[in-house]
């Protein structure tokens, strides 16, 4: 979690936590979401102003990821920080997104 803040706010490498290129699969917050053991990485990250609908690829959104790999400590956070992404429609937004989508 410190190295998250650090990296965030004092070592001046992460300023635009946002999306790098539509074609990236997955987002600095998107990875929080999955992989953070502790749900104040993923609040760092919405006070540090990320776009709160980012998606991967395959139009994952961070309660699709959370939940696909069975975070759900940060699941109830982020429901409880963004209740609107609870029934936000999953769309890819590539043509290989959407296509993997498929398979």
């Amino acid at each position: 979690i410190e190295a998250v803040r650090w990296l965030m706010n004092e070592s001046g490498q992460i300023t635009d936590v946002s999306p790098r290129d539509p074609t990236y699969n997955n987002t600095p917050f998107l990875l929080a979401c999955v992989f953070s053991p502790d749900p104040e990485v993923v609040l760092d990250f919405l006070k540090a102003g990320v776009p709160k609908d980012q998606c991967n690829c395959f139009g994952a959104t961070a309660v699709n990821k959370t939940s696909m790999h069975g975070n759900s400590v940060t699941l109830a956070v982020i429901l409880e920080e963004i209740p609107e992404m609870l029934n936000y429609a999953k769309h890819a937004n590539t043509p290989l997104g959407h296509y993997l989508a498929l398979t």
